[in-house]
């Protein structure tokens, strides 16, 4: 059955390969039968003479964005020729548009000698432009000939990349399958006039005819291949110089899949012509096969099977892990590249009365869909898409590419497989990396660090979500330590499922023990930190090795008596206080009580200041130990933004310490310029940490500034407080 759909889809494109468009015929008669259904045209032979003063509105595309303006541009002042303009629009579900950047053919015929039929005596064609529009200019004197002239406009549906030809019974593959429309002119108009052409295709969405099923599948490509090559800069010159050839069916059932996409040909099945979610991702496999990073050939894709498959498909179940790995991000990628599509196109789409069925704003706008569920893994389409859409919108996760990020990640860059992705991204994004396995995580491809802390042996467990496959689980894990910049200190490596124990309250985690000696080595190597990061990395061991994919960042003490204290462990409430209010909080061993002025938690995960605003000018969060004095503090902060406005000439900030503290006394002493030399981190999610090796009994982080304006702005911020 496969070796058949291959000889037949071979022979399709063979055929198609061949043919520019159909016969003249052909055309002809399509002409005639489109004429007396959905088709509307109007036409006018305007016989005056341009004018200096004349509005050349259908001759310019002055101010157009698109790449595909008129084949020729033609001055108002200087039309010494006949002028030929087209506009050309379709008319869907109410909704009437422009069909740019699609081939105009444009041939003018005379008819001298009757019996010799029609003679071409010109031919141009190009694309048109931003509005629909394309003009053409006849320098040929046809009124010195005293010729009948027959002016003939072709519409077909293609782009620069790819054109759409419908199935007609699954045999018969007509290219274009082209709009084409004569116009006959007994007194040819001469030099300085104009010949306007408008055409308007109404598709019926009933039952429309194969042309307007062919024009409408054009359009959605269209929009795709404006991304790709306006806003991707990708070549137009299609695969090997050829452009793909999207053929569709709506009656032929040869498997169960409704899409196929594959190098210079395509098919569309399952009436996708009018789904542009389908068109857009099939077309983005063409643009993965134009950059060179398509991962498999045909043979490989059909190896294992017919390639149907399912978003949700964890691909490790039905197919071997080599080819589910590239099968996966290929089908990721290119549905991650069709739903933005959805987004840098969405004037073209949000006009329409869609049934959910084909909707994909309404899927782009709530892509929560893409959740994680049992499948989520490195060899599932979901997750992978998941994760790329945080990558391009940036989501909750403190994550943006933006457009030219994600084709530089994801294309330029040359991974061809989920795991390539992860290592490059890993090492391309350094400030990143704990966000980025907070992502992994949260869809299920990567460990999800729980907690990482001191245990009774005077050692350190690591307690943690194994995530990934149930086919291919994870089975290999480091354990990195890492300092607050994200720098690796220290690995511990190869450490199997034999090492770790269920943990004893939820059964979806695991606890990895560290032995003495593990922890010798990790203090010596972390010295003289008295704390450090953890990291997890899961890794699945079959062949090809996949991974490594690093959790989140954990802040763990590496000796006794030391503690961290996060944001949220201040227990301060989420509001900048005007005056100076004082709480306490209560530690296993000590008792802290918290001054605070123009300062608050903000979002759980940090504790701002805020001296500039009108009326202020001040800001500061202090710190007292009633019970013990300490001699290590670490404080991780920067400024919230990059708009700020902190700068030394009209501004403080500083962290201070205080060995006996007295608040009825100035006894602070200087810690810390914030200000001076770099300055401040400006990516809170990658905070400068600040090491302070001296006695203390109070500290704090001052803050002052010229106040300026209602918004609240000077804001530094501190995620965590390490002391000992």
């Amino acid at each position: 059955m496969i070796s058949e759909l291959l000889c037949t889809l071979v022979a399709a494109v063979s055929y198609a390969s061949g043919l520019p468009g159909t016969s003249e015929t052909k055309e002809s008669h399509a002409a005639s039968a489109l004429a007396d259904s959905s088709v509307n045209e109007h036409s006018n032979v305007d016989d005056l003479q341009l004018s200096s003063g004349e509005s050349s509105l259908a001759l310019q595309s002055e101010g157009a964005t698109s790449a595909y303006d008129y084949g020729v541009t033609v001055d108002e002042y200087d039309c010494e020729g006949v002028l030929f303009t087209i506009n050309v629009s379709m008319t869907y579900l109410g909704h009437t548009f422009d069909l740019e950047g699609i081939s105009v053919q444009v041939t003018l015929y005379s008819t001298m000698f009757a019996d010799s039929g029609e003679v071409p005596l010109e031919r141009f064609s190009g694309y048109t432009g931003t509005y629909g529009n394309y003009a053409y200019e006849s320098d040929f004197d046809y009124g010195l000939l005293n010729w009948t002239i027959f002016a003939k406009f072709t519409i077909l549906a293609a782009g620069r990349t790819f054109e759409v030809s419908p199935v007609s019974g699954g045999s018969n593959i007509l290219i274009g399958d082209p709009y084409a429309r004569y116009y006959l002119y007994w007194d040819f108009p001469g030099p300085g006039h104009r010949v306007s052409f408008y055409l308007n295709v109404n598709v019926d969405y009933g039952n429309p005819d194969r042309f307007t099923k062919s024009l409408l599948a054009c359009h959605w490509l269209r929009l795709a291949e404006k991304v790709a090559l306006e806003e991707f800069s990708m070549p137009d010159t299609g695969v090997d110089g050829k452009p793909i050839s999207f053929w569709y069916v709506a009656d032929i059932d040869w498997f169960d899949i409704t899409s196929f996409s594959h190098y210079w040909f395509g098919g569309i099945f399952d009436e996708g012509w009018k789904k542009p979610g389908t068109m857009f991702h099939e077309y983005g496999h063409f643009v993965q096969h134009v950059m060179g990073v398509y991962p498999m050939n045909i043979d490989e894709l059909f190896a294992e099977g017919p390639p149907s498959h399912k978003t949700t498909d964890d691909h490790f179940e039905k197919r071997s892990k080599p080819l589910a790995l590239k099968f996966a991000w290929s089908e990721g990628w290119a549905e991650a590249f069709s739903m933005i599509v959805v987004d840098q196109c969405n004037d073209h789409l949000s006009h329409f009365s869609w049934g959910n069925n084909i909707n994909p704003l309404q899927e782009f706008n709530d892509y929560s869909a893409f959740s994680f569920d049992v499948h989520s893994c490195e060899a599932q389409e979901k997750a992978i898409v998941a994760f790329l859409l945080d990558l391009y919108l940036g989501g909750d996760f403190g994550l943006e590419l933006g457009l030219d990020g994600f084709w530089n990640a994801t294309v330029l860059s040359g991974v061809m497989s989920f795991p390539q992705f992860a290592t490059y991204m890993y090492a391309a994004q350094e400030s990143w990396r704990s966000r980025l396995g907070e992502c992994l995580a949260y869809h299920h491809i990567a460990p999800e660090i729980i907690v990482a802390s001191r245990n009774s042996q005077d050692t350190m467990t690591v307690t943690f979500k194994m995530n990934g496959s149930e086919v291919l689980p994870p089975d290999l894990f480091d354990v990195a330590f890492l300092d607050s910049t994200g720098y690796e200190l220290f690995r511990l490596t190869g450490i199997g499922g034999a090492r770790l124990t269920p943990n004893a309250l939820h059964s979806d985690e695991h606890d990895l023990v560290l032995t003495e000696e593990e922890m010798s080595l990790v203090r010596t190597s972390c010295q003289p930190f008295e704390a450090c990061y953890v990291s997890v990395v899961g890794y699945q061991s079959g062949d090809p090795l996949s991974g490594p994919y690093w959790s989140a960042f954990k802040l763990v003490s590496l000796y006794q008596g030391t503690r961290r204290l996060g944001a949220s462990n201040f227990a301060l409430p989420e509001s900048y206080c005007a005056e100076e209010e004082v709480t306490t909080k209560s530690l296993p061993d000590d008792v802290l009580t918290i001054r605070r002025l123009r300062c608050g938690k903000i979002q759980d995960d940090w504790i701002n200041r805020s001296p500039r605003r009108e009326g202020h000018g001040e800001s500061y969060f202090e710190v007292s130990f009633q019970e013990k004095t300490y001699d290590h503090l670490e404080i991780s902060l920067s400024l919230w933004s990059e708009r700020e406005y902190l700068n030394p000439s009209e501004s403080v900030a500083v962290i201070e310490l205080s060995t006996e503290r007295n608040p009825d006394e100035d006894d602070w002493e200087l810690a810390y310029d914030l200000l001076a030399g770099e300055g401040m981190g400006m990516d809170r999610y990658a905070p400068k940490t600040y090491v302070i090796e001296e006695t203390y009994r109070s500290f704090r982080v001052r803050v002052e500034s010229r106040p300026f304006g209602t918004d609240n702005k000077g804001r530094v911020s501190i995620s965590n407080v390490v002391i000992s």
